[in-house]
């Protein structure tokens, strides 16, 4: 087992969660030594003596009788005061601007207060990934301040490794990238940075929240169970490529136990991995399902779907989304600061009835009606998109190829957990992505080389 000093001692297990979800998971970390406070607890060292005082729980099950007109006034109403709240600073304040319901509503209601204060929105020349043109019908409407930042033409692998060290430990979430460039950028105009985080977990941004609570229901069904796979079964033989995919992790999360669902869907690289060499992981995985299970246990609710919700706030929003804000923040001296997150609006959006929240067919419901009173109606019905960058056409050929002679060299720590040839086969689906791996997304190649880069990086500089 590998060790830093003699006072710290790797926490293998936590490792090989982070070989699948892409984070390690709080409260632990990469050391067993070493563990994050946890949210809402404060730390008290007093003559050497150490205690823990929590000062806040949510409750996770929603509980409010008002209807969803009513909950919508409330919840611009508590939106407003939470962004106010925020603008409070001794310098100017910026706002992180993406192509989203959530850091367009903080844009909104900033400029009401100050119709000065400026929008910054990472530009990409990838299509896929730009959201240049949104955000700039953001800042018209508003008759705003707005300015964008160009990352494509300034990373290279030196900036990767640094952003990746930063954080200590292994960390593969590559939106790292652009909140690094979006904070360096800040930096130039002000201290202080407004982003959406939040809005998602709380309001039901993510498609999933939904539909997952729709495949474990009916996949608990006796009949379904095995009538399901043989479907899934039947339409992925005669599913185009692009369509496989999603079959595929509907299929692997039908087949799931409930302790289990939650854990693959937040996976960048599943246990259900496979590949023509079988599965490339050289460890049971099921330990990282247990160690997810446990993780804040005595707060979660009991319905499955408020078990959705309080996964994604309690665990991805804390251990990824967040972590990944902060170090980039700190990182170029800037303080980032999430509205959505402000103590009263949580504590009431977590109230809201699940169903006023998100259908099969709209996620973000109230966010979405009031985005319409401040901008046009078709920015307002606009799918999500991840806050990601597009890692393969970032680096050059070159330093991909750097990277690669990394993980394969002899003696490489991502040996130990990985087949080796399935990181061959990842860079073959770099180059030829359609022909030699159906079954995985683009991004979904990146992130995994990025995730086993990360690793190695971490483990030679530890």
């Amino acid at each position: 087992m590998p060790s830093v000093r003699k006072d710290l001692t790797v926490n293998e297990s936590i490792l090989k969660t982070f070989l699948n979800l892409g984070y390690c998971l709080e409260p632990y970390t990469i050391y067993k030594e070493i563990s994050c406070v946890k949210p809402g607890n404060v730390v008290i060292i007093n003559e050497g003596k150490t205690t823990g005082l929590d000062l806040n729980t949510y409750n996770f099950e929603n509980t409010n009788k008002y209807s969803f007109s009513e909950n919508t006034e409330l919840t611009e109403e508590k939106l407003k005061k939470a962004v106010e709240r925020n603008l409070t600073a001794d310098v100017e304040v910026a706002v992180a601007l993406s192509g989203g319901i959530d850091s367009s509503l903080i844009y909104a209601f900033a400029n009401k207060v100050n119709n000065r204060i400026k929008g910054l929105t990472i530009k990409f020349d990838d299509e896929e990934y730009n959201e240049e043109e949104i955000a700039r019908i953001y800042s018209q409407t508003l008759k705003g301040n707005h300015e964008f930042v160009d990352v494509d033409t300034e990373l290279n692998l030196d900036t990767l490794n640094r952003i990746l060290l930063d954080f200590d430990q292994p960390y593969a979430d590559s939106s790292a990238v652009n909140v690094y460039y979006l904070t360096k950028a800040t930096g130039k105009v002000t201290k202080v940075l407004l982003g959406g985080d939040g809005g998602d977990e709380l309001f039901n941004g993510y498609p999933s929240q939904t539909w997952l609570t729709y495949v474990y229901n009916l996949s608990r069904n006796g009949l379904l169970k095995k009538g399901g796979a043989f479907i899934f079964s039947a339409a992925y033989l005669t599913a185009n490529k692009i369509h496989r995919r999603s079959i595929k992790r509907v299929s692997d999360l039908w087949e799931d136990n409930p302790q289990e669902l939650l854990y693959d869907w937040h996976s960048w690289f599943p246990r259900k991995t496979e590949y023509p060499g079988g599965s490339p992981f050289l460890f049971d995985t099921y330990p990282g399902v247990e160690i997810y299970n446990s993780v804040f246990k005595t707060d979660a609710p009991d319905e499955f779907r408020h078990v959705v919700v309080f996964d994604y706030f309690r665990k991805q929003m804390l251990s990824d989304y967040l972590r990944k804000t902060d170090m980039m923040s700190m990182l170029n001296g800037v303080e980032y600061r999430v509205p959505f997150l402000d103590e009263d609006l949580t504590e009431f959006a977590l109230t809201i009835p699940f169903s006023q929240k998100s259908s099969l067919r709209e996620t973000k419901k109230i966010l979405r009606y009031i985005h319409s009173k401040n901008y046009p109606a078709k920015t307002s019905k606009a799918p999500k998109k991840g806050f990601t960058i597009p890692l393969d056409t970032s680096l050059s050929k070159e330093e991909f190829i750097s990277i690669q002679e990394n993980l394969l060299k002899n003696g490489n720590i991502v040996h130990q957990y990985i087949k080796k040839d399935y990181i061959e086969f990842l860079f073959r689906g770099l180059d030829d992505r359609e022909s030699v791996q159906s079954d995985i997304s683009r991004a979904g190649i990146y992130q995994r080389i990025l995730m086993l880069y990360s690793l190695s990086l971490w483990n030679e500089n530890k």
